[in-house]
C-alpha cells in the first residue's frame, strides 16, 4: 500500500517541476589550449621517490596481514571447537 502512495508523490512531483535540460543553454566553447607537458616530454616518478614516499605502506600491509591470519586462525579453532562442543 504505501508503494502506491510513493508513486503517487513521485508522479506529482514530476509534472510540478519544470525540466531542468530545457532551461540550461549550451556553454561558449572554450578556446583550445596546448596541454601543458609537450607529448615527448614525461615527467617520470622514479622507483625510489616511490619507495621514499610510500615507505610506511609496508609495515601496514604486514601489520594488516597479520592481523588477518590470526583472525582467519581464531575463526577456524571457534569452527572445530563449535563443531565438537555442541
Amino acid at each position: 500500500m504505501a508503494k502506491k502512495a510513493s508513486k503517487r508523490r513521485s508522479r506529482a512531483r514530476a509534472v510540478r517541476q519544470p525540466s531542468v535540460a530545457a532551461a540550461v543553454q549550451p556553454a561558449a566553447p572554450a578556446p583550445a589550449t596546448r596541454p601543458a607537458n609537450s607529448p615527448g616530454e614525461s615527467t617520470s616518478i622514479s622507483h625510489a621517490d616511490l619507495a621514499e614516499e610510500y615507505r610506511y605502506v609496508y609495515s601496514d600491509l604486514k601489520r594488516v596481514g597479520i592481523l588477518a591470519g590470526s583472525m582467519l586462525g581464531l575463526l577456524i579453532v571457534l569452527a572445530l571447537l563449535a563443531q565438537y562442543l555442541f
